[in-house]
């Protein structure tokens, strides 16, 4: 069992994790750039596409590290309905390009498939895929058509924000019974009163990214969901909203798009940090070392964890952010 550092620098950390994911992404988006700029053509129409990467390289939140080799995901837009084996090329070509990064390529046809849901599965409803996602070739602003028409998918259809609100309860429950669950087992996350957490990703066991990370993701996206279903209105700063969630709570803050105070907003984005560093620090003692459990020594650590998981869930509701005025 490894001890876990807490220790840590706010401003370095957003920093490094920034200039990481420029390193990462940009190495290959370069490499994309070149085949879009001389090849792209002879395939497909590029005015037809949009290439996006989604999740924790959307939010700018894969720390690059010789032992931690996250791969890209990510999302092909497709706005004409093209010829399904020039489709397949593409993606292949892409991945030959880009290489073993590459963990999955979604492809979604704009005005036909439900851009809300991964894979067309109803029971996935992730919005976030999309909220979460910055495009990096994008010559028709197609970006903003999708996230106008995920708008009016929330509206006529209510069910999604109710789906993923139970996506959010589900994290919500981790919190308080310290257990994952993923087809149908279910896998101790942490142990407070044991000063145990534990990240074993081959067993399916993520620690804190399924807690408190997910925990604030999922209520910032259904308190955006919830908006956009009962105003029935596109939001104007949808297109703007920031990606990362330390800026997207900024942003939410300046704007005056959430009941709580200032310094409220300000304590969840020290928050979540601060959790986001844990889950950092495990996953590189995991890939370095293959450490799966670790340990907490300091006291005083872990009366400060306890005390913001508790102001989490205690201080902070869906209907706090993006208030309906009345």
């Amino acid at each position: 069992m490894r001890k876990l550092d807490t220790s840590w620098n706010h401003q370095k950390h957003v920093k490094n994790i920034k200039e990481a994911w420029i390193n990462k992404v940009q190495e290959k988006t370069k490499v994309l750039g070149r085949f879009f700029d001389e090849e792209i053509d002879h395939i497909i129409d590029p005015s037809s596409i949009m290439l996006s990467t989604t999740w924790s390289d959307g939010r700018f939140e894969n720390k690059a590290h010789p032992w931690v080799r996250s791969n890209l995901e990510l999302q092909l837009i497709t706005t004409i309905d093209h010829n399904p084996e020039k489709v397949d090329e593409l993606i292949s070509r892409i991945r030959d390009l880009v290489g073993f990064n590459i963990e999955n390529i979604e492809h979604k046809k704009m005005w036909i498939d439900t851009l809300n849901l991964y894979n067309n599965k109803p029971e996935l409803v992730f919005p976030t895929r999309f909220f979460d996602s910055i495009a990096f070739f994008d010559p028709s602003s197609i970006r903003s058509k999708l996230l106008e028409w995920i708008s009016e998918e929330i509206i006529w259809n209510g069910k999604l924000t109710s789906k993923m609100y139970d996506r959010f309860r589900a994290h919500k429950v981790t919190m308080d019974t310290w257990e994952d669950k993923f087809h149908g087992k279910s896998y101790k996350s942490y142990d407070l009163d044991a000063w145990e957490f534990h990240y074993d990703p081959e067993n399916f066991i993520y620690g804190v990214k399924n807690w408190p990370l997910r925990y604030v993701q999922y209520l910032l996206a259904v308190s955006l969901m919830r908006y956009i279903r009962d105003t029935k209105l596109h939001p104007w700063f949808l297109d703007i909203l920031p990606t990362n969630i330390i800026d997207r709570l900024s942003f939410i803050r300046d704007n005056t798009l959430s009941s709580k105070s200032s310094i409220e907003i300000d304590r969840m984005q020290w928050i979540y940090e601060f959790f986001l560093h844990i889950y950092h620090e495990m996953q590189y003692r995991h890939f370095s070392e293959w450490a799966t459990e670790f340990i907490l020594e300091d006291q005083d650590a872990l009366r400060n964890i306890r005390d913001m998981l508790n102001c989490l869930e205690k201080e902070y509701r869906v209907e706090h952010f993006y208030p309906i005025k009345k």
